[in-house]
């Protein structure tokens, strides 16, 4: 049977018992946040590996830890590779979006698409954005329904967030090789994202708060956040 480690309140994390510390350990480590040995022993590394995972989450008080800290930490799952999330940095917001205007090609379930056209009316994200200017089709309904999706969770973070957001990466077919494998971006259920005013962690925050979303990639001290729609509990890792 799987650990859930529980505490009473907030407390230091030189405070808990052993077994909860080994079992915050293992999941810093796992996390991509170096602990060192996994020991339950306190020790300055695992003061800066939590304190670079309280950072990475835009949270106070890097020395205490309660129940909701210890869900957050339960969400973490091994840190991803950087693939080609810097190239399209320091974008505009796009002057002609949601018109059909640009490039255009024919795509399976949809018919003729523009890559200034929003995948889908309001959603803020178009074609283009997606599918690096129209060069990565799709060519499969699940791939157009996966980004359909994906174009509906973007619409409501954006709506929330309220200021527009950068699109580094969007749709990767498998064939390209880029990234890890099984990464969420083949099948068109991905983008990584940044916000044009800078503001992170309120980007961060409205990401949390949108339930669709069930991976978050914690990018931002390289420029991007990723989010995406996979099956399944939302997990949460760094790069």
């Amino acid at each position: 049977m799987s650990f859930h480690p529980s505490i009473s309140g907030v407390v230091e994390l030189k405070e808990l018992d052993s077994t909860v510390l080994k079992w915050v350990q293992s999941q810093l480590n796992l996390g991509g946040y170096d602990v060192g040995k996994v020991d339950g022993l306190f020790g300055p590394k695992t003061v800066k590996a939590f304190a670079e995972f309280k950072k990475d989450n835009y949270l106070t008080y890097p020395e205490l830890i309660s129940n909701a800290t210890l869900a957050m930490l339960m969400e973490l799952k091994p840190r991803e590779e950087i693939s080609e999330q810097k190239e399209n940095l320091n974008q505009k917001p796009l002057a002609n979006g949601g018109s059909k205007s640009g490039s255009s090609t024919t795509l399976p379930v949809v018919g003729l698409v523009y890559s200034n056209e929003w995948i889908l009316p309001g959603t803020f994200i178009t074609w283009g954005e997606m599918t690096k200017n129209l060069t990565r089709r799709p060519t499969q309904a699940a791939e157009i329904n996966n980004i359909h999706n994906m174009a509906r969770t973007f619409g409501v973070i954006r709506e929330k967030f309220g200021s527009p957001l950068g699109v580094t990466s969007g749709y990767r077919p498998a064939h390209l090789g880029i990234g890890v494998r099984g990464s969420q971006h083949i099948p068109g259920r991905a983008v990584d994202i940044y916000p044009l005013n800078g503001n992170f962690s309120r980007l961060l925050e409205v990401i949390k708060q949108e339930p669709t979303v069930k991976g978050i990639g914690l990018g931002q001290a390289k420029g991007f956040l990723h989010v995406d729609i996979r099956p399944g509990s939302r997990v949460i890792f760094r790069y």
